[in-house]
């Protein structure tokens, strides 16, 4: 229980990390935050899979490195927090640091590591994976296109 934990603690952090850019970069602040508020959702669905587990409706099968895993990387989200807040980050650092956040969470299938045979958990544990997918398509987009602008 305790990874879920932390790992829902990870992605209301991973927001407040996206909510931070959207206040530094005003002209993606829609972008950031969009894509904050959707963070704040796999929160919320990560806490839901602490109730499945409760109730027996999940399985999961434990791996004391992940919870350090979750834990050094949460560490590393409160430094870019700081340092997005200082000031130190330009956007295409910020797209980049998004973008290997995301892609640790699919190279590490951080979400395969949780079973069940009930139809609504596995629907909530392939939501997870989708959005996490679709959040890193969205910033490949979005960082493609600023290197591009940044070369002209």
């Amino acid at each position: 229980m305790e990874e879920l934990e932390l790992l829902a603690a990870y992605e209301r952090r991973v927001g407040d990390l996206y909510e931070t850019y959207g206040n530094l970069f005003e002209e993606y602040r829609e972008f950031w935050h969009g894509l904050a508020s959707e963070e704040v959702q796999h929160s919320l669905w990560a806490l839901n899979l602490i109730e499945k587990l409760n109730t027996h409706k999940l399985t999961l099968k434990e791996n004391p490195w992940r919870v350090t895993a979750i834990k050094t990387a949460q560490g590393y989200v409160d430094k870019q927090i700081e340092r997005a807040k200082a000031g130190q980050v330009d956007h295409v650092a910020a797209l980049s640091i998004a973008l290997d956040l995301e892609k640790s969470m699919l190279e590490k299938d951080i979400f395969a590591h949780y079973g069940s045979d009930k139809p609504m958990t596995k629907e909530l544990l392939n939501k997870l994976q989708t959005e996490t997918e679709h959040h890193r398509r969205k910033l490949e987009l979005m960082w493609e296109g600023a290197r591009k602008k940044e070369t002209e």
